[in-house]
């Protein structure tokens, strides 16, 4: 049976029809590549420098953090020192 179909659609009118599929998934492969390879390549460009910068702003954030607990810490030792003096 499927050689009968195959046969037919090389040789009747459903040849013209089976090209025209395989041109149209053809192109369809290849259009539908290159805008996902656009779009990927598009991502990486403009999201990956702001990822970048987040990150490293987080990074700033934490030593600030740690820099004012130190500082914190520092203090409530000195005021315990000076509370054990009197």
């Amino acid at each position: 049976m499927g050689a009968v179909l195959s046969r037919e659609f090389k040789e009747g009118p459903g040849a013209r029809a089976c090209r025209r599929l395989r041109r149209l998934w053809s192109t369809g492969y290849w259009l539908g590549s290159n805008v996902a390879w656009m779009a990927v390549t598009s991502a990486i460009c403009l999201v990956a420098p702001v990822i970048f910068y987040y990150e490293r702003e987080c990074q700033m954030f934490e030593m600030q953090q740690q820099f004012m607990e130190a500082q914190q810490a520092a203090a409530q030792a000195q005021q315990l020192q000076q509370m054990a003096g009197v």
